[in-house]
């Protein structure tokens, strides 16, 4: 395990109070489910232990490659894509995008969000 994966699991790994809603926003959408910032796979594992295809991105290889590997260990339908999420164009359309914990605030502001 690499520092940058002990670290997102220290800081992130037990954080479960917004699993809920993901789940809830999850159930009424179609096809599979998008997790912008995805870290290590803390929804997109969950959302996929709930029988969703998920596509996890996030800038760190490191961080990709611990979620598949926990995907894999669990033979989840996770993907990964090591990318920057202001530059993203996966060629596809997803049913749901969501950007969980500090995601909204790494993203430089206002115009880029945008």
């Amino acid at each position: 395990m690499s520092s940058a994966t002990a670290w997102h699991d220290l800081e992130c790994g037990a954080y479960v109070a917004d699993l809920e809603a993901w789940e809830r926003l999850a159930a009424n959408r179609d096809g599979p489910l998008l997790d912008l910032g995805c870290g290590t796979g803390r929804v997109a594992l969950h959302l996929a232990r709930q029988g969703r295809e998920v596509v996890g991105v996030d800038r760190d290889a490191d961080l990709v490659r611990e979620m598949l590997a926990r995907a894999a260990a669990e033979d989840l339908p996770v993907r990964g894509e090591v990318a920057d999420v202001l530059d993203l164009d996966l060629g596809r359309r997803f049913g749901l995008a969501v950007a969980p914990m500090q995601l909204i605030q790494l993203l430089g502001g206002p115009a880029r969000r945008g």
